[in-house]
């Protein structure tokens, strides 16, 4: 096209702009990556497999177990499985559920450790293991916990259950319901300790046993550290705890045990954390406690020393490379930021290989607050994605006055207008 007819028509079009009060914002936000509601529960971990490693790690090691999974807590990554969706009865692992619920309460402030819970006759002739809990005790909360979670008390766990929601069967409800929020999509549960042998009834996978256990080690520290307990006593009487790991391995710090003893049907979720990485182990199906326990920390240690786990970033770190120009702002440029600590599960020694891909819009436009989503990022081990992470705003940016955004706005109309031409 002729310059010249090039800057009549631009000035035909910028005095319609102002004529009609018609300004083009819509060009800009169109530029503007997609905005995603991100979920804002505790933990944003969704599990994932290895498929991208395309470099060389040892072949996962033999495990004697009709299921298994391993997967790093912090990213989600599955670092070794076996059936990992196949349907298997969870036995006593259904009692992370249990304690997960009141975990949640707790957190809402609508249940206190302190609170005080009278046993019912059910829940003291529950079957099973038990805390020894006799009909009318009045127990607090804190104490019926240690017995679910250290001592596997079937009792504590039907007390907690009532406590919450009146009656077990209406806990139920609640458990089967808060598993589906979280991701549990091939599970199902009927009691609230795991007793219930029936697996058309009651069941669940290694992959949405380690998504649980996920939830259970870090939406909550301060009630996972019940979970490390090696014993405790009640009714005079001591019980320890049924993960043999917490006494093997130091790096082991939770999370359950279950079993079906007559049925030679052993189940364990357990967790360990070496430096920054944290693992979680599903084993479902070992004939007994000494096997679950051999091949849960089998796994476990073939994850820590064959892959690495690293945070690359804390909440709110600023990245190199993401400058993008703000319109119509008080100041020309801002800079973006992660709003959450990162972390990455790699092979060891393949460091080297990763690399980042950003996607930044060109501009933006003012106002802005801290937090706000405007880009993202792909990180890449070779040619495979292995973390997608959301830039958000680093700081706020007030609008300008009238003056500085009315120039703003004749500014990216021309240069808008010239690259389209």
């Amino acid at each position: 096209m002729n310059p010249i007819n090039a800057l009549f028509k631009a000035l035909y079009l910028l005095t319609a702009l102002f004529v009609n009060n018609l300004f083009i914002n819509s060009a800009l936000s169109n530029e503007n990556p997609t905005r995603i509601v991100i979920d804002k529960s505790k933990s944003l971990v969704e599990l994932q497999t290895n498929e991208f490693y395309d470099v060389l790690v040892p072949p996962e090691p033999d495990i004697n177990a009709r299921a298994y999974i391993l997967i790093d807590a912090n990213t989600g990554v599955e670092i070794a499985s076996k059936n990992p969706n196949e349907k298997y009865s969870p036995a006593s692992l259904t009692k992370m559920l249990s304690t997960y619920i009141a975990e949640i309460l707790i957190d809402q402030g609508k249940l206190s450790f302190d609170d005080i819970v009278k046993v019912s006759r059910k829940a003291r002739y529950s079957q099973g293991s038990r805390t020894f809990l006799n009909e009318g005790d009045e127990v607090s909360v804190l104490d019926i916990l240690k017995g679910v979670i250290v001592q596997s008390g079937n009792d504590a766990t039907v007390a907690i259950a009532e406590y919450i929601a009146e009656s077990e069967s209406n806990f139920v409800l609640l458990m089967n319901d808060v598993a589906s929020q979280i991701g549990m999509r091939n599970s199902n549960f009927a009691d609230s300790t795991g007793i219930n042998e029936d697996i058309t009834k009651q069941y669940s996978t290694a992959h949405d046993l380690a998504l649980l256990s996920t939830r259970v080690v870090l939406d909550y520290p301060e009630t996972y550290r019940l979970y490390s307990i090696k014993e405790f006593e009640y009714n005079n009487i001591n019980q320890r705890n049924r993960n043999r790991l917490l006494w093997q391995d130091d790096s082991v710090d939770g999370i359950k045990t279950g079993s079906f003893p007559q049925a030679k049907w052993f189940t364990m979720a357990s967790s360990a954390k070496r430096g920054d990485m944290r693992l979680i182990a599903i084993v479902l199906g070992t004939r007994n406690q000494a096997e679950r326990n051999s091949e849960s920390l089998k796994l476990l240690n073939y994850g820590f020393n064959y892959f690495t786990g690293r945070k690359i970033y804390n909440k709110w770190d600023v990245l190199q490379d993401t400058t993008v120009q703000v319109w119509q702002g008080k100041q020309q440029y801002l800079n973006l930021a992660v709003d959450r600590d990162v972390h990455i599960t790699i092979p060891k020694g393949s460091e080297h290989l990763v690399s980042s891909v950003l996607k930044l819009p060109k501009h933006i436009i003012a106002p802005i607050k801290k937090g706000e989503p405007l880009g993202s990022m792909e990180l890449k081990l070779n040619d495979s994605i292995i973390g997608k992470l959301r830039l958000v705003a680093s700081m706020d940016v007030e609008q300008a006055g009238f003056f500085r955004r009315i120039w703003d706005r004749i500014v990216y109309f021309f240069s808008y207008i010239f690259n389209t031409l």
